[in-house]
């Protein structure tokens, strides 16, 4: 009865919430609460009610956990990339390890921004080598560029914190159109670099955190290695850059010595400006109030009442459940105690069998006062010594130990008395709510009983006029059967007769 209770509670504020929320996305979900600290302040405001100024492709994106059936959803690893449910490393610190990491998909937006969270780390002062993002146009097979191919087309951002001039974390903005080659021998890449930064982001004290957006072909990169990207912090921005759509966003990085740890956190893609949805979907059974001239409504009052009564009682239900559990532990602990206490007897009794057994005076004598103490001798043979711990004394501790040993017992019984009381209490208030139950059960069945009522009493006239027809058939048989016969034995008679 509980059970079937609870489903029911359950189904209607599941309906609420369908009826409240009615808009489902299909590939892509807005990114106002994407990573709930998001707004839509961050990229621009709202054109018209209802639009959204960006939304997130969860195709284009990963974070925690990151596997499902043993893969990173639409994306693809290799080499020394290691990938789990809770990490994403592209390089270990592994000298001349590399890794990688590609969408499967193209990114068919015009105007895009990227939030990557990520983390270099090394035991050592100065880095070995770094990791890179790249927006290329072809997927790029592993190579001398943090693990990636030279001679791509489109754009590169390097993060090196090997940088041979600074010795410093060093990012490095590029551009390629398939035809320049960064990995010669002779070629200093710093000098076609079209920005660069030396925002450190190596051994952070939290996860450092990347914006890159591309809008109007102007791109900004903003980063924050202290606060969680509450303090994002301009890098470098670019103008009259062309990015066109269809080009695979991908991870590289590669370890030398000595060698770093390469962590992505997340990558989230998010569309910029998105067109504006056609037609909000409709909600369940809103076509057929329309059909019937209705206008739809959301959940009555009534109903709405029903389901803040559900919820209070599912709250409260919790509450004894929580309470329930204090109980419990209370009655653990009280059971330790009086194990110890036990243990306590236990030590006294032995100790007691212990003296008795040297010759001294059992708890009974000692407690009525019936021996005779007796002094312990010099062993050389000198004047008689009383003993250094008295006999009154040891009366007079174990009296002490007798009385807080009953003082334990009595607040162990109260504590117990108290435990049952409230156990009662909690079996009066459970049969209580059993009752409600059933109630509200009957009434619920009884209101079903009514709406059948009809159905019922249609079927049963069916079934009545069936049972008529059926009856009127048989006795037709049954006449035409005794008229058969009757014929038969007239025309034998006759037959007889002229015989």
């Amino acid at each position: 009865m509980k059970l079937s209770s609870i489903w029911i509670v359950s189904s209607l504020c599941i309906f609420s919430n369908v009826v409240n929320a009615g808009i489902f996305s299909n590939r892509a979900s807005p990114a106002g609460d994407a990573t709930g600290k998001e707004n839509t302040s961050n990229t621009g405001s709202t054109n018209k009610k209802g639009d959204v100024d960006k939304k997130m492709d969860y195709k284009l994106s990963f974070k925690v956990p990151y596997l499902y059936g043993n893969e990173v959803p639409f994306w693809s690893a290799g080499e020394d990339t290691i990938t789990s449910r809770d990490i994403i490393r592209l390089s270990p610190s592994i000298p001349g390890s590399k890794g990688w990491l590609w969408s499967n998909l193209e990114n068919d937006y015009e105007n895009w921004m990227v939030d990557m969270d990520f983390r270099v780390s090394g035991s050592q002062i100065h880095g070995g080598r770094g990791m890179a993002f790249w927006y290329s146009k072809h997927r790029l097979p592993t190579g001398p560029i943090f693990g990636a191919q030279d001679q791509w087309e489109g754009l590169s951002i390097w993060f090196d914190t090997a940088n041979p001039k600074t010795r410093h974390p060093t990012i490095m903005a590029f551009m390629n159109d398939g035809k320049i080659s960064y990995a010669s021998q002779g070629v200093d890449p710093t000098k076609r670099a079209l920005a660069t930064c030396h925002i450190d982001y190596r051994n952070p004290t939290s996860i450092v955190k990347m914006r890159l957006t591309y809008k109007d072909k102007i791109l900004t990169m903003m980063l924050d290695n202290t606060s969680l990207g509450k303090k994002l912090r301009p890098c470098f921005q670019l103008r009259d850059i062309t990015l066109p759509p269809g080009y695979h966003f991908g991870l590289t990085a590669s370890s030398h010595n000595p060698a770093d740890d390469h962590d992505i956190i997340s990558f989230e893609t998010f569309q910029l400006d998105p067109p504006p949805k056609k037609a909000n979907q409709k909600r369940p059974l809103e076509d057929a109030k329309i059909q019937q001239g209705e206008e739809f409504i959301e959940l009555s009052e009534e109903q709405r009442k029903k389901i803040e009564e559900a919820e209070s009682e599912i709250k409260r239900l919790r509450e004894h459940t929580s309470n329930m559990d204090l109980l419990t532990e209370t009655a653990a602990t009280m059971g330790v105690l009086f194990d110890t206490e036990r243990r306590i007897l236990e030590t006294l009794q032995v100790n007691q069998l212990q003296l008795e057994a040297m010759g001294a005076p059992t708890a009974a004598k000692i407690l009525s006062g019936d021996y005779v103490q007796t002094p312990l001798e010099n062993p050389q043979g000198g004047n008689k010594q009383p003993s250094g711990v008295s006999v009154n004394h040891l009366k007079s501790e174990t009296q002490l130990v007798i009385q807080r040993l009953e003082q334990q017992w009595s607040q162990r019984d109260q504590q117990l008395q108290s435990i049952q009381g409230t156990i009662s209490r909690m079996e009066v208030l459970i049969q209580t709510m059993d009752k409600r139950i059933a109630l509200q059960s009957n009434n619920l069945q009884g209101k079903l009983s009514e709406m059948t009522k009809d159905s019922a009493e249609a079927k049963g006239t069916m079934s009545t006029l069936i049972k008529y027809v059926l009856y009127a058939c048989g006795l037709q048989g049954l006449v035409g059967i005794g008229a058969y016969l009757y014929w038969k034995l007239r025309v034998e008679k006759n037959e007889k007769k002229f015989l």
